[in-house]
């Protein structure tokens, strides 16, 4: 049953494997198969191999970037953002800092039946400079958050906004599909809206 299936591998959150995906996709073998009561095979392909009939969001992918950052907070917490620091961001200058940045990390849970949610989150920026390393720790700690998929860009947006200065702001969001529609939440200091809408990989 999909719902069932859907609930079944959201269950693998916030769970680590040493063997990466040949280890996820062997524990869903086993145990789509006992559920089956037959044999069942499974693949686990990463986003990357997918035909190219759709996009990414603009940015550098920061948890390629910076692999080793922990994150332990999993409740929403402004307080994680950081101003940059000068002397290992080399692209800072003055302090300020034109950069776009995304990541496949997100997580938040519907308000109204506290399943998961997951997306795509793009933020670009021009101003003072944030520490992309604290960026990414703040969008991981939506992962326990109960909210629609417009309040957390719009919160994204107003957290960023209260605590850095900016000539630019953009926060842009790819969630995965809900009875068949995309839900993309923009929200900008400009009054432009994006040129075209993107489709992600999950979607």
């Amino acid at each position: 049953e999909s719902k069932s299936l859907k609930l079944y591998q959201g269950s693998f959150a916030q769970t680590r494997f040493a063997g990466g995906a040949e280890e996820v996709a062997a524990i869903l073998k086993r145990d789509l198969s006992n559920a089956a009561g037959a044999p069942v095979e499974v693949a686990v392909n990463t986003l990357d191999t997918w035909t190219p009939t759709i996009d990414d969001l603009p940015g550098e992918l920061l948890e390629e970037a910076f692999p080793d950052v922990s994150i332990t907070d999993f409740e929403v917490n402004p307080e994680l953002l950081e101003k940059a620091p000068a002397a290992i961001d080399t692209d800072v200058k003055d302090n300020i800092r034109a950069a776009v940045w995304r990541t496949n990390l997100f997580r938040s849970l519907c308000p109204v039946t506290g399943q998961p949610d997951y997306a795509s989150v793009s933020v670009a920026l021009t101003g003072e400079a944030v520490d992309p390393r604290s960026l990414l720790k703040y969008l991981v700690s939506y992962r326990a958050h109960r909210g629609f998929h417009e309040q957390c860009v719009e919160q994204i947006f107003h957290d960023l906004r209260s605590r850095f200065t900016f000539t630019s702001l953009e926060v842009q969001a790819c969630f995965t599909r809900r009875g068949g529609i995309d839900i993309n939440p923009y929200r900008s200091m400009g009054p432009k809206m994006p040129e075209f809408v993107i489709r992600e990989g999950r979607q």
